[in-house]
């Protein structure tokens, strides 16, 4: 008999038939005219190539990543015809691939912790800088060029419920923070999101409350709002409604008022502080998070969320190798970017199948998991390229090992209600 364990294993076993459907990768490379008449190398065999061959060598070249294609396959191919695959058609296909993986990735079993349930979904934004090779330079200019002439810059939206980026684009490093979150403000309704003092700006938290979405910021240091109702922690409580917050003294451990910034008219935020132990230095924090549900605690441990983000980047530099950019040609950059991205949303479709499985309460570590799933890369490939048994057979494999190895067995690590983790 199987245990209930054993037989929500089986079903992703299956599920795992269709995350590449042969079908589906065609289309997509049909709908870009990306792989036509060609063989040896077709859009299916190209994309597992990319997606999996990051961690067999110790550099990620496209010297080791056709060395990977012709281990994994068995087809014997020349450099030149694997170099000449990395093009305008190829970004684009690759792409179109992350968004479908994606729909499936947002389809599967997880969630917020229940305090958050209120929200759609939880959202922290950031970017990370990959410098690149000089001769890039006319097409992602780095900002500090006495250094570097040429660095891409990824912005990226990561969900909370998914741990996967949901929104992403690649530019050059100067392109700025608010310019990419400006354009999104429309699609964030009923969503929190957590960003850092780069985000900082009195306008677009307007826009985002006019919008139907939520925030929690530092509050820079440049910015002194105007107290409209003190509710605790500032001393003459009525005498400083109407001041500047830096004109006021504090007292206690948490400081908490109703504020106006200046630029966005009569828009009311919350702003909170809390003092660091031991000292009379306070963090501040602004939000649009105004009702009781959320205590000024919370305001903070929401924040420590946003570091859900910098782990994903880390994730994506140490373990999928994506500032590893081994060209000189625009399109091969982009290629190699959303392939390490590819790679991280099917790592986290394994790690949601460990979620579904395991038989303890103990966190999944998606570091982990992403490991183990490098150490199964050429099979992993030859199984996604041909499907039937040899992909059933792999899974079973890496979901066997993930069961026993991915959750984290430190028992401490215990999420707050705000899902933030304690030590």
């Amino acid at each position: 008999m199987q245990t209930q364990g054993a037989a929500s294993l089986a079903e992703w076993q299956g599920r795992f038939e269709g995350v590449l459907p042969a079908e589906k990768v065609a289309g997509l490379a049909a709908g870009v005219k990306f792989g036509q008449r060609n063989r040896k190398l077709t859009p299916l065999r190209f994309l597992v190539t990319l997606v999996f061959g990051w961690g067999v060598e110790e550099q990620r070249t496209l010297s080791s990543l056709r060395r990977f294609f012709v281990a994994a396959t068995g087809i014997t191919l020349v450099s030149s015809a694997f170099q000449t695959r990395f093009s305008q058609e190829a970004a684009g296909f690759l792409l179109q691939v992350y968004s479908f993986l994606l729909g499936q990735l947002q389809a599967s079993p997880g969630g917020l912790p229940m305090a958050l349930a209120r929200f759609r979904d939880v959202l922290a934004i950031d970017g990370s800088v990959i410098s690149l090779r000089d001769k890039l330079a006319r097409h992602f200019r780095a900002c500090r060029t006495n250094h570097t002439q040429a660095a891409l810059k990824l912005h990226a939206v990561v969900s909370l419920r998914d741990n996967a980026v949901t929104e992403l684009l690649a530019k050059s490093e100067r392109y700025s923070e608010r310019r990419f979150l400006n354009k999104l403000v429309a699609e964030f309704a009923g969503r929190l999101l957590l960003f850092d003092l780069g985000y900082f700006k009195h306008q677009l938290f307007v826009r985002l409350t006019k919008a139907g979405a939520f925030f929690v910021s530092r509050l820079k240091d440049s910015s002194n709002p105007i107290l409209v109702e003190v509710k605790s922690g500032i001393r003459r409580t009525r005498a400083a409604v109407g001041t500047r917050l830096d004109d006021n003294d504090f007292e206690g451990p948490v400081v908490e008022a109703l504020v106006r910034l200046g630029g966005a008219g009569e828009t009311i935020f919350r702003l909170v502080g809390l003092r660091f132990p031991g000292t009379d230095t306070y963090r501040f924090y602004l939000t649009n998070l105004l009702g009781a549900d959320f205590t000024a605690g919370d305001i903070a441990s929401l924040y420590t969320r946003r570091w859900q983000i910098e782990l994903v980047f880390k994730e994506l530099k140490s373990l999928c190798r994506i500032d590893e950019m081994p060209t000189s040609k625009p399109y091969t950059v982009l290629c190699l970017l959303y392939a390490s991205l590819i790679a991280i949303v099917i790592s986290r479709l394994f790690a949601a199948a460990v979620e579904e499985t395991k038989t303890t309460t103990k966190r999944v570590r998606r570091t982990v998991v992403t490991k183990c799933m490098s150490h199964f890369a050429r099979e992993l490939a030859a199984g996604f390229a041909v499907g039937g048994a040899p992909l059933r057979k792999v899974v079973d494999q890496l979901l066997a090992l993930l069961v026993s190895a991915a959750p984290d067995p430190n028992l401490t690590r215990i999420p707050n209600r705000m899902g933030a983790v304690s030590y």
